[in-house]
């Protein structure tokens, strides 16, 4: 009797300890679906260093709302604020969750009144403001474009975090490799 609880006990802890193992790409999927509003504002400040560390600042505010059927897709706009040089330039994106599915991107140059659509391989290739970010950066992914795999766990600040290498299936894609620390606590 004594032997059969000690079974079944084993088999429970070890049940448990499977169960609550998490994969990379459960992790990303979850960091994707953690709760932050259906809509969004956010003021930003972009550093610009170049090589001989001159600083530039550019100041922005975005708004974003996730749109669809089960609220996956999401469209935002950001505005420059500052300086003068680019204010009132703004940049447009409507990000699908749909595999495959390029996302939609404008920018709209005040200067001269022009939208221009950022599309395909300039997403891809092309610098978003004078910054080391492409167009491609300023949006989101779909877990699936990656594969991901967790790496361990660090503390970082106290914090535990897991540490997740995301690797790009497409072998255009402008990164080889992306690694993330997540905080654990911020996915309960």
């Amino acid at each position: 009797m004594k032997r059969s609880i000690a079974v079944v006990a084993m088999l429970v802890v070890g049940f448990a300890a499977t169960t609550c193992a998490q994969t990379g790409r459960e992790i990303a999927q979850k960091v994707k679906d953690r709760p932050d509003g259906d809509t969004r504002r956010s003021e930003m400040v972009m550093t610009l260093i170049n090589k001989r560390g001159a600083v530039r600042e550019r100041k922005l505010i975005s708004y974003s709302i996730d749109v669809g059927k089960e609220k996956k897709d999401r469209k935002s706009i950001m505005f420059f604020q500052y300086p003068g040089d680019v204010k009132g330039t703004g940049f447009l994106t409507w990000d699908y969750d749909e595999l495959n599915k390029d996302d939609d991107k404008w920018l709209y140059l005040p200067a001269i009144k022009k939208t221009r659509r950022i599309s395909g391989s300039s997403a891809k290739q092309d610098y978003f403001m004078g910054s080391d970010f492409t167009y491609d950066d300023m949006g989101s992914r779909n877990v699936d474009e990656d594969t991901h795999t967790l790496l361990g766990e660090e503390t970082v600040d106290g914090q535990k975090c897991w540490k997740l290498e995301s690797l790009p299936k497409d072998k255009r894609d402008i990164y080889s490799r992306k690694t993330a620390l997540i905080r654990q606590d911020c996915l309960i």
